[in-house]
């Protein structure tokens, strides 16, 4: 338990089967705070990971970015439980490398990400910002989240869950979604 201030650093997963959780299960008893000077507060290349049962708070860019490399695939990634406050741009990203490897059969459940009155301001480029941002994923679950004030005073967020270019196979349900901004977006 504790807030641990990263000031820039971040945890890059890089080898399968690793789970990141809070030991009492609390995820509000975890905080990994990036302070808005970490760009990814954990970035996901290797497959089955989990975070679980922890907060993420104020990353530059993603809190949490799933993505491949030249190596492989990325499968098998569980978020859940995970507490998401205040991103800098999407709070989730989901990306395939250039090399045609891809991030899927990925399940988010049970988790709550929200934009805060307080974290609006930090948010550039146009309103750029945004719940879960899936590209060219196949086979994810989404459940059972709370996603929450994505919107901004100038300019369109994106989705609270967006799943598009060439995203397949996804489930998407039991989510609430709540603000002015767009809900569920799938294309484009």
């Amino acid at each position: 338990d504790g807030v641990y201030n990263l000031n820039g650093v971040y945890l890059r997963l890089d080898t399968p089967n690793v789970t990141l959780r809070g030991a009492s299960g609390n995820r509000e008893a975890v905080v990994l705070d990036g302070n808005y000077l970490t760009t990814e507060i954990i970035q996901v290349v290797a497959s089955t990971i989990t975070i679980a049962d922890v907060t993420l708070r104020e990353a530059y860019y993603h809190p949490i970015h799933v993505m491949t490399t030249d190596a492989g695939d990325t499968l098998n990634t569980l978020i859940y439980n995970v507490h998401i406050i205040d991103p800098g741009e999407q709070a989730i990203k989901i990306n395939p490398a250039a090399s045609g490897t891809y991030p899927d059969d990925g399940v988010i459940a049970c988790s709550h990400i929200e934009l805060t009155d307080a974290g609006r301001p930090y948010i550039r480029n146009n309103c750029y910002t945004g719940g879960i941002d899936a590209h060219q994923a196949r086979g994810w679950v989404i459940r059972d989240n709370l996603i929450e004030g994505f919107w901004c005073d100038n300019g369109l967020s994106e989705h609270g869950i967006h799943l598009w270019r060439g995203g397949r196979g996804t489930e998407v349900g039991g989510n609430g979604l709540r603000g002015k901004g767009r809900g569920i977006g799938f294309g484009l």
